[in-house]
């Protein structure tokens, strides 16, 4: 969703009791614009304690992203968005550390860990 660096880990500690991260945090400025990862349809966007500022897009096939922390988001619910298009812009909402995105992968309501999923620039090929 944007290039930053990872701050948390899906499955780390979130130094609240027994809280792990159900996604990963990528540290940005304020106001960097966050793209969609994929084509989709906003069925949530507003502010949500823990999350502040989030989008939720759902993909189809019971998939969904979940985009927290943000400063604004664009898209209304039922909007559809394309790949790559701008939906949000990185904000310092919510329960987090610092400011960056919070992005998370779920597939029928179960989180996935999106470094899986997703190109890690600079990482090169980790299979």
């Amino acid at each position: 969703p944007i290039n930053g660096r990872i701050a948390a880990r899906f499955g780390e500690s979130r130094d609240m009791g027994d809280l792990t991260w159900r996604g990963i945090l990528l540290a940005a400025p304020v106001g960097r614009t966050i793209r969609a990862v994929a084509r989709g349809r906003a069925v949530y966007s507003g502010w949500l304690h823990g999350f502040g500022m989030l989008l939720i897009l759902d993909h189809g096939d019971g998939y969904m992203t979940l985009y927290g922390y943000n400063q604004a988001v664009f898209p209304q619910v039922g909007d559809r968005v394309e790949a790559g298009q701008p939906v949000g812009t990185v904000g310092d909402t919510g329960d987090t550390p610092q400011s960056g995105v919070y992005f998370e992968i779920r597939h029928n309501g179960k989180p996935h860990d999106p470094l899986l999923w997703c190109r890690v620039a600079g990482a090169g090929d980790h299979k």
